[in-house]
């Protein structure tokens, strides 16, 4: 996931920050489908930054 988004944001850190940031207040937004269950969306972001954030 964070090379995905390293490739859309140019590698650019304050960019992809932002990006989880809006997933985090809005993920029906970012997820392109308003009627997208909020909960499951803050759920993998979650995840996901727990996983960018343990270690290897």
């Amino acid at each position: 996931m964070d090379e995905l988004s390293a490739w859309f944001t140019g590698g650019d850190a304050g960019i992809s920050a932002g990006v989880r940031a809006a997933w985090q207040d809005d993920p029906a937004a970012m997820s392109g489908d308003g009627g997208a269950p909020a909960d499951d969306w803050r759920k993998l972001a979650d995840y996901l930054d727990r996983v960018r954030n343990s270690p290897a």
